[in-house]
This record gives C-alpha cells, structure tokens and sequence, in this order.
C-alpha cells in the first residue's frame, strides 16, 4: 500500500487514533521479530479487536487486527506532545479540519496494528471528504490515498497497515476533514480551541472507551522516537531472483513512501537520495552503528532536518536518552552490513550506498525476512544461510560462505579449465588466525588457486595496501610467488566485497560471491550470498564493476599494482581450512 504525505496543524485532523507506536531506546520493549508467509510482520498473529470511541458528541466503533490487546481513547483535541509545527515541515501537503483524535495503547508488550476499520458517526457531520491519518512519531501521515465513505455524518473506512503500526506502547490515528481552510501561519502546539466542534469539556475530559480503559499518560515535551520504517510487510509480488538496481538512487529512493536504511559510514549519494525522499514525503528511519559516529554524525542535522529519524546502533550502555528523531537500539555487536527496505522491497550494497556501487535489489522472501529481522531490534543474526542462495547476515558465516564457494565452485571450475581467471576484491584484509573467524579460511582457498598447475590469472584489489599489516604483505606477496599471472593491486578507496570466478581471462563472469564482509576476524552484521552461474544480470554487474586491465576499466583499471617480490623470495605453504 503507498501512503501520501499531508501536514497541517493538529487542529486540522478529524479523527486521530492513538495506534501503538513503536519508540524506544535501550530501556523499551523489544519488539517481537518478523517470521512466516509472505510477509516479515511481527511473529505474533493478529487478532480482530473491536473497540468503542465516544468524545465531544461523536461515537462509533474502531476495529483493530492487533498482535495483542490495545484499549482505545477519543479525544476532540490533540494528544498531548505531539508538535504541529512538525507536521509543517514540507509545504505542497493537503490541509484539513481535525474532527476526532483516537489514542490506541497497549495493555502489555507492543502491540503491531496490521489493519484499521471504523464506523464513527461525528457531530457536527462533515461537510467534505473525510480521510485517516496517523502519527510518525514527527507528523501526520495519510493511513491510504481513498477517501473514506460518508452517510448522514457516519464515517465508515477500512485500511490496511503496511508497513505495521507499532503501539509502544501508544500510537495515534486521526480523522479529518479534507476541507481546504486555511492553515494558521504560525502554531508553537497543537489548539485547544482550533475546531468548533471541540468544547472545552471535551478536551478537559475525553470521554471514556466502552471497555473503561485508562487515560494515556502526557507525552513528553519531546515526543519519543517511533520507529514505523523498519515494520514494513514485504511486497506481495517476490521475485525470487536477484538483481543489479541501476535506478536505486535516481528512482527507488527519491520516490519511496517507506524506507528503513542501515550504512557504515553514510556517504553524501545516499544522504542525498533520502533527503529528496523525505522531501517527497517518504517515513525514513536512517541505522548507524555508534562506534562511527565521529564519522557519521555530520549528516544527522541534514538527515532529521528534513524529516527522517536516526536510530544509533550500539554495543555497550545507551550513550543518550531518545528524542523524538534520534534513539539507540542495544545490538550484541556492530552492523556492518547495508541494508535498505524501501517499499517492501529489500536492497543490500557491500560498499556504502555510493552510486558507483553495485546496489542489488533481493526479491528472496526468506532474505527480506531475516534483513528485516535485524533491522527491527537486532537479535543475534541469522544462524543458519537459507538454503536457496546461502545467504546469511552473520559475518564469519559469510565468510565461511566465500570459503565454501571458493573450494566448491571456483577451484574446481579452474582445475577443470571451466574457467580461465580468478578476481578477488575486498577493503581490509588480515590473516589472524583463529578458531571459527573464516578470514583465513577465504586466503588458504585464493592460496590453493595460486598454487594450481595452470598458473591461472588472478587479479586481487585491497584497498590500501600501505596500511596493512607485515602479515598481509607477506601473505598476498606468497599469492605472487606462488602464480607468476597472480597480480595484487591496491586502490586507496574503499570498494565492494567480491570473489568471482571468468569463463576466459577479462571475459564473462561466470560465478561469484558478493557481499558486505571484509576478510578480517572480527564478527559483525554483516552479509554475504551466493550468485550462481544462471544469474548472469547480476554477474556482469558485478564483473563490469570489478573491471579489466586490458582495455582498463573499472576498479581494476585505475588500481596500482604493488610492488613484486624479490627475486629468490621462497614461497610459503598453503594454511589449512578450518575443521
């Protein structure tokens, strides 16, 4: 489902429905993770809940599909907190007349709304057409782009919730009259006294719910950070394939309605991109790990200047108390991995969201499932790769990934002159061997490859090479002992993850591996997954990214070749793959 932008005042809004929220920084509830069918909504299942609403004259019934119980709340007023002038950020937005607020609070853990349906006869009757809104956490948004049906003053409307609307423990719906009043031109908070049909008893005393459920407590001056990007449910069309994105910056993004994001280090393409789309009116949520903020933290006040909210991933204590656009969410290590939600749809880069990378679109259900799993409330990562393309979002099992494809697919297609050229690209590089950490099982396989009879051609690019350690000089300078058509280049720029196996030397690519993971051993989020061979779309991306030397292009071609060893230099043994 889209959803489209409005702002107005509070006062402009005719029925707001307090729907869980999902907020929160260390110290809130964690929301329980996305499994099953098609979609990577919460694993509880929803249940039908009718509740009734009475304030200010008007009454009627809201039926919810809630995963837990929620209790309703009318008000002819605003909830208290929530900042008009948020909901004025951008400016081509619809304007309307509120009618009805409605707070929806959850009775224990967070309550995920999937769907919404009313009947609700207002007082004074609408005079225009009537819409559903609810609160982001910084404005109002259109619950669906229809109208809902009017007769004799009663509203009837039913709407899905994709992505769903998490209660944690409130959330807010409001109905409005799409009227084209004018907007006051300056509003610090919400009116008391904005709608004619809001008496002051009413907003003094809201009416009570048929199921006497207790008033919500007053918000806080800041509003707490509501996490609604990272809920989404995944499209209903999976492709099952994957596939180069080349409109991901120029279309995906900027028109998006829904978008849930994690980076490393954010870079100004992406940041760009996001901006555009909030600016269109897209419900951002941007994840960084803390341990980059230094690097990171120059494009928050851009960021949540134009309306997306940041969520700062962290390993040890909450460095600061949520706002309502910034919040912290505890992880059990740092996300490395990049990852973007748009629309139902799920993306992963290796590199950082620049558009020279190589952004693939994942229409593999179990993929957005365990991408969204992680970007919900970061659990312990995925344990086991799905069986369709080995897929994982664990560092150290997508290295043993790399591994598994370099001993089962690459070594024997060289061996058996399937293929003729072996291409390997990554940004940090080390060899500390240690039991379970796969890096080193990635360099005993690029080993055994330059130890084949066939003297194969093999391109490895590490980014700096000035930087890395005696260790890694020694252990990429054997590759060269070892194949005298081993060639080690270093770039001086970060670049995509890549372990790719060419029919003939700077021809087709004919298999790979592409990922987030660097051949390093600390474990991270992080992700990595198979391309096989019948995929060639992806293939030649990847290869066209990578490049050739001769003619130069891509990487490859504006990479420096280091320097070769020494004449006598002894070749070392191969290490051992892990047991």
């Amino acid at each position: 489902m889209s959803f489209s932008r409005i702002a107005w005042p509070a006062v402009a809004l005719v029925a707001f429905l307090a729907a869980c929220g999902g907020g929160g920084g260390g110290s809130s509830p964690t929301p329980p993770t996305g499994t099953g069918g098609s979609s990577a909504a919460p694993a509880a299942s929803p249940s039908q809940q009718a509740l009734s609403v009475s304030a200010g004259g008007s009454s009627g019934t809201l039926s919810l599909a809630s995963t837990s119980a929620v209790t309703a709340q009318a008000s002819t007023t605003p909830p208290s907190g929530l900042s008009a002038l948020a909901t004025r950020r951008k400016t081509s937005l619809a304007t309307g007349t509120p009618l009805l607020y409605v707070t929806i609070t959850a009775t224990s853990s967070t309550a995920f709304l999937s769907a919404v349906s009313g009947s609700i006869t207002l007082s004074p009757a609408p005079t225009s057409a009537v819409y559903l809104a609810y609160w982001t956490g910084s404005e109002w948004d259109n619950v669906g782009a229809a109208a809902a049906t009017v007769n004799n003053g009663t509203v009837t409307f039913s709407y899905p919730l994709s992505p769903a609307i998490a209660a944690n423990p409130n959330a807010y719906f409001a109905l409005y009259d799409g009227a084209s009043s004018p907007l006051p031109t300056s509003s610090a908070s919400p009116s008391p006294a904005a709608s004619a049909s809001a008496s002051a008893a009413a907003s003094q005393s809201p009416s009570p719910t048929a199921s006497a459920s207790p008033s919500p407590s007053p918000s806080p001056s800041a509003s707490p950070f509501v996490d609604t990007a990272c809920y989404q449910s995944a499209a209903a069309s999976q492709s099952g394939t994957l596939a180069p994105s080349t409109n991901f910056f120029t279309s995906v993004i900027p028109n998006a309605k829904t978008i849930c994001i994690s980076v490393w280090d954010i870079s100004s393409d992406i940041t760009n991109a996001l901006v555009t789309a909030a600016h269109n009116g897209a419900n951002i949520t941007v994840i960084m790990p803390y341990s980059e903020y230094s690097s990171d933290k120059s494009a928050v006040p851009t960021l949540t200047g134009a309306g997306a909210r940041i969520k700062w991933e962290y390993t040890g204590s909450a460095p600061a108390q949520p706002t309502s656009t910034v919040t912290y969410e505890n992880a059990p290590m740092d996300i490395h991995a990049k990852f973007a939600l748009v629309d139902g749809v799920a993306y992963m880069d290796g590199h950082n969201f620049f558009t020279s990378d190589v952004v693939m679109q994942d229409g593999i259900l179990a993929d957005f499932n365990a991408i969204q799993a992680d970007l919900e409330n970061f659990p312990n990562p995925a344990a086991e790769p799905s069986p369709s393309d080995s897929f994982t979002t664990d560092k150290q099992l997508s290295l043993l990934n790399e591994s598994t494809y370099l001993q089962t697919t690459a070594i024997p297609a060289l061996n058996t002159g399937a293929a003729a050229e072996y291409d390997f690209i990554t940004e940090s590089y080390n060899t500390n061997s240690s039991s379970g950490d796969y890096n080193d099982d990635v360099y005993a396989g690029m080993c055994q490859i330059a130890s084949l009879p066939q003297h194969v051609t093999m391109n490895v690019i590490v980014e700096d090479y000035s930087t890395d350690s005696n260790a890694v000089h020694t252990a990429l300078t054997n590759l060269l002992v070892l194949d005298p058509n081993a060639h080690v280049y270093s770039t001086g720029s970060g670049q995509e993850k890549i372990s790719m196996v060419r029919s003939t030397v700077g021809g087709t690519v004919a298999s790979a591996w592409f990922g987030s993971s660097n051949s390093t051993t600390t474990d991270l989020f992080d992700w990595g997954i198979d391309i096989p061979s019948s995929n060639s779309t992806m293939l030649n991306a990847l290869g066209t990214y990578f490049g050739t030397s001769s003619p130069a292009s891509g990487v490859l071609g504006g990479a420096s070749p280091i320097a070769s060893p020494a004449a006598g230099t002894t070749p070392q043994p191969c290490p051992s793959i892990h047991p």
